[in-house]
């Protein structure tokens, strides 16, 4: 097995996609993370809150119900899913 070297002339080739990584996720994901520290309407002035709002989130009886709705979905999807594959490729398998 070989050894893994790192070769400095190859970045020069990983420079395009790590520049479309940062600006289509990088940015985005730093802006709305600020964003979400602020109370902003979109049009005043922005006012910071720091985690206030997640605060208020956790709070919140209707976005409580939501997260169990999506967690008892994602369970049941993944359940289901796996349980069909398994007995989908136990149907399938032919004894040698």
């Amino acid at each position: 097995m070989g050894t893994l070297r790192f070769r400095p002339g190859l970045v020069v080739f990983m420079l395009p996609a790590l520049t479309l990584y940062a600006l289509f996720f990088l940015v985005p994901f730093v802006r709305t993370l600020y964003g979400s520290l602020l109370d902003w309407n979109g049009i005043g002035a922005a006012r910071f809150v720091g985690f206030d709002n997640f605060l208020a989130l956790a709070h919140d009886d209707l976005f409580r119900v939501g997260i169990e709705r999506v967690g008892l979905w994602a369970v049941l999807a993944v359940v289901f899913k796996v349980g069909i594959a398994l007995v989908l490729a136990s149907m399938l398998r032919v004894p040698i």
